[in-house]
């Protein structure tokens, strides 16, 4: 998933935060990321380029397995519990 979702954007030499620096998948509970690859963020006025794109395709099931992998492989944090719930929240 996170190949196919993510790499493009996400992989040594862009331009882009690397996740690991990121507060999203650093957080206590996987909301936020899951919210921000749901739904997209917008750029902020005046800086074209720091936007992120909405991943609406993605299943439930996908969502959980992406968030559980970009904790496991971007940070060395424990892996969070309750991500399907947290999921049910942000697609409700």
């Amino acid at each position: 998933i996170f190949a196919r979702t993510c790499a493009n954007c996400h992989r040594q030499g862009t331009d882009t935060v690397p996740l690991a620096l990121t507060t999203s998948v650093n957080m206590p509970h996987p909301g936020n990321l899951l919210a921000v690859t749901r739904y997209g963020i917008a750029a902020p006025v005046g800086s074209v380029s720091r936007s992120m794109p909405a991943f609406p395709q993605l299943t439930r099931d996908e969502l959980v397995a992406l968030a559980a992998f970009t904790r496991w492989q971007h940070t060395d944090r424990p892996a969070w519990d309750g991500i399907g719930e947290a999921a049910d929240a942000v697609l409700a």
